[in-house]
């Protein structure tokens, strides 16, 4: 019997590596940010070029209306943080975890994110449009009319988290997995439903957006005249 692969998520590396303290000039030099660890300071509508962060925790930061362009965040945790209404354009994120943090309205389109979790964080109003996703969790968030448009998941999990009116048009699937998440008012393209994991009651509303309707089984009567 073939040997069930264990999927990563989140900063593998951080893992027993003591951390300095994130220098004050630290994100403003221009040079890579390895190897710190901050908390709060606050950002506000600041923007960053290529800003590369690797094997770095930062815990109670506040970025407010800011800018990322070419951003690559490696094996990073944020948690407890603030990132609502930030740019992200065509970010790499790849092995972080990003938990009790905030992060309505911001986008991450064009990007790649890969062996990432998401962990009870708000993400209400958020857009990944066109953004490759690839072997990442969201656990407990809210996402609801997040904008996945052209999206490709890639073993993505959705679990206990709320995606109710999120817009999913032309994204694709390939083992993404819906079930335990609400997805009640959400919109799919039908015709690229193929590669989602979804539980029963998920599924009569996929029916229902098939123009079939859904009802209790009737039996016919046994009992002769």
């Amino acid at each position: 019997m073939a040997k069930k692969q264990i999927v990563a998520y989140g900063p593998t590396a951080l893992r027993g590596v003591r951390l300095a303290p994130l220098p004050a000039d630290a994100l403003d030099n221009g040079e890579p940010v390895t190897g710190f660890v901050g908390g709060s300071t606050v950002y506000s509508e600041k923007r960053w070029d290529a800003l590369s962060i690797d094997h770095c925790e930062f815990n109670g930061m506040r970025f407010m209306s800011c800018s990322f362009m070419r951003a690559q965040w490696e094996q990073m945790r944020f948690i407890n943080g603030d990132l609502s209404n930030c740019r992200f354009e065509r970010p790499l994120v790849a092995f972080a975890e990003i938990a009790r943090s905030r992060l309505t309205g911001s986008t991450f389109e064009d990007g790649e994110i890969r062996n990432t979790i998401f962990s009870s964080s708000k993400l209400d109003l958020s857009s990944f449009r066109y953004c490759k996703l690839f072997n990442c969790q969201f656990v407990k968030c809210s996402l609801r009319e997040v904008d996945w448009q052209g999206a490709e998941l890639n073993a993505v999990s959705f679990l206990e988290c709320d995606l109710s009116g999120s817009q999913f048009s032309q994204a694709s699937f390939d083992k993404a997995d819906l079930r335990s998440s609400s997805i009640g008012g959400a919109a799919f393209s039908l015709e690229n439903l193929r590669g989602l994991i979804a539980e029963p009651s998920q599924c009569a509303i996929f029916a229902t957006m098939l123009g079939v309707t859904v009802a209790d089984p009737i039996y016919p009567d046994t009992e002769m005249g």
